[in-house]
């Protein structure tokens, strides 16, 4: 009989520089993308078996969950055959957070769920083919229209520079003591209490990246620009720019900021903290701030994070 595999990736978040890692900007000639990410303490989780052959006339498995009805479920059964492998799975998944957060927690289920594949079918696989794979199946088997840098986000620990060419991904780990420091007690997170999928505001954002390229271009002057401050531990600055392209961000296509969000953004600065930005492709989830001291988060319904590794 089979056993139950556990698996856990991180969720992430994007500081600077989402956009410009679509393959359909960066493999373009003389163009490339950036983007600054942290993987945090905030998770999702699989619980991965076998399904036992019992042979029982029974209503309902004995892991009873809806996962088996859902698209994603049956792409994995395809994915299994593909490579050569013909069985079946109970699966659920839990998550810290509510999916439609702007942390990339597609990714994280999509990575969650292939690490407890191959761990339970005893594959050897590196970091970057697992990232490939579970790129991949969001993007390939899933029709969905993301970038490439969450998988990335995710999976490596840490805080990290990832830079998009066409023929390379490299990953620059950020081990700044002080800058850690800062994120884990500077930066948190406020709710725009609105969760859902980002799909048709990633699915504009790709469809105007050719009328948008000087607009990745500046996106991407701005991230080499957050990264020399955060080599400089010149955080006053960094926090200038990630407001900056907040304001670079919005102009990608509709939907990416919304009046909602505005009206928080100066709710926040009422309070005395600085937001930054909408996380993920924008129109919910959650908005990055700056807070200076502590003492005024009170009675704020705030998220913290910490940088995970």
């Amino acid at each position: 009989m089979s056993s139950l595999i556990t698996s856990s990736t991180p969720l992430r978040i994007s500081l600077i520089g989402g956009g410009t890692d679509f393959k359909e900007f960066y493999e373009k000639k003389n163009c490339f993308g950036m983007v600054i990410s942290v993987a945090i303490n905030l998770k999702t989780y699989c619980f991965f078996k076998q399904k036992n052959n019992l042979n029982l006339k029974i209503d309902k498995f004995f892991f009873d969950n809806n996962f088996q009805d859902t698209n994603i479920y049956k792409k994995f059964i395809y994915f299994c055959k593909k490579n050569k492998i013909d069985k079946e799975y109970d699966i659920i998944f839990y998550c810290d957070i509510p999916s439609g957060s702007g942390l990339g927690t597609s990714s994280s289920y999509i990575l969650s769920l292939l690490k407890a594949f191959y761990q339970e079918n005893k594959i050897k696989i590196s970091k970057s083919k697992l990232i490939e794979n579970s790129n991949y199946f969001e993007s390939k088997l899933l029709n969905r229209p993301i970038g490439m840098q969450d998988a990335w986000g995710s999976e490596i620990n840490g805080i990290k520079k990832i830079t998009f060419r066409k023929k390379k991904i490299s990953v620059s780990k950020i081990n700044n003591s002080k800058f850690i420091n800062f994120v884990n007690n500077k930066l948190f997170l406020y709710p725009v209490n609105y969760f859902v999928s980002n799909d048709l505001i990633l699915k504009n954002i790709k469809k105007n990246i050719n009328k948008n390229i000087k607009i990745l271009q500046e996106m991407n002057k701005l991230t080499e620009l957050a990264y020399n401050t955060i080599k400089e531990n010149d955080f006053n600055s960094f926090i200038e720019i990630l407001r900056k392209s907040h304001d670079i961000k919005s102009k990608y296509s509709s939907g990416v900021s919304n009046q909602k969000i505005e009206k928080l953004f100066s709710f926040l600065s009422r309070r005395k903290m600085k937001p930054l930005k909408i996380l993920g492709a924008g129109g919910r989830g959650y908005i990055l701030f700056y807070c200076k001291d502590k003492k005024d988060l009170k009675k704020l319904n705030y998220l913290n994070f910490k940088v995970h590794g």
